[in-house]
């Protein structure tokens, strides 16, 4: 019996040790493993997700973005008549007025050199003086359909006055920015 107990001694205190290394030394050892496995999947799948993203993000700038850019850019060039065409877009707009139930009074040009010192756009322009008479309702209308017409027009100032008391009609005196090009390829082959 005596060999008996010196196993089971033996036994006893190899498990002890045993116990201990595993509780004491390998054991944190394993969940720190575990958590580092954990932390690089964690970054492989962000690895993987800044990959897919890089591979989409050019398409997605060059083939949407920049179609709808150059789309746009279509539509405004289409916008701008070429200088020669300024005396029908005055003709259109007097027009526009009429069909408005406005009376145009008078288009005069402003003098250039004025407007040249405070200018600062790449694309030239030429300003009118117009007067015009109707109802107040009428002007407005003429207004929203100047800047959003066919060409490339900016309403930059303008002053109401009632012209009688008892009647809801007004002089209106307002400054239209007419957007032209002085070079014919910029609007040729554009629809108008």
């Amino acid at each position: 019996m005596g060999g008996l107990r010196r196993v089971l001694l033996y036994a006893g205190v190899w498990g002890v040790l045993l116990s201990g290394f595993y509780f004491g030394f390998w054991r944190p050892r394993l969940e720190r493993l575990k958590q580092l496995q954990g932390q690089m999947v964690t970054q492989q799948s962000v690895i993987n997700q800044l990959k897919r993203d890089v591979e989409t993000y050019p398409k997605t700038i060059t083939a949407e973005t920049l179609g709808a850019v150059e789309e746009d850019l279509e539509k405004l060039i289409a916008r701008i008549p070429a200088k020669e065409e300024l005396p029908a877009v005055l003709k259109q707009i007097r027009q526009t007025a009429q069909h408005s139930g406005l009376e145009i009074i008078a288009i005069t040009s402003v003098s250039q050199q004025q407007k040249r010192e405070n200018q600062t756009l790449t694309i030239p322009s030429l300003t009118y003086q117009v007067t015009a008479e109707g109802d107040a309702r009428n002007v407005l209308e003429l207004f929203h359909s100047l800047e959003g017409g066919v060409r490339l027009v900016a309403v930059e100032e303008f002053s109401l006055r009632r012209i009688n008391e008892d009647e809801h009609s007004v002089r209106a005196d307002f400054a239209i920015k007419i957007f032209h090009s002085d070079n014919k390829a910029l609007t040729s082959g554009h629809e108008r």
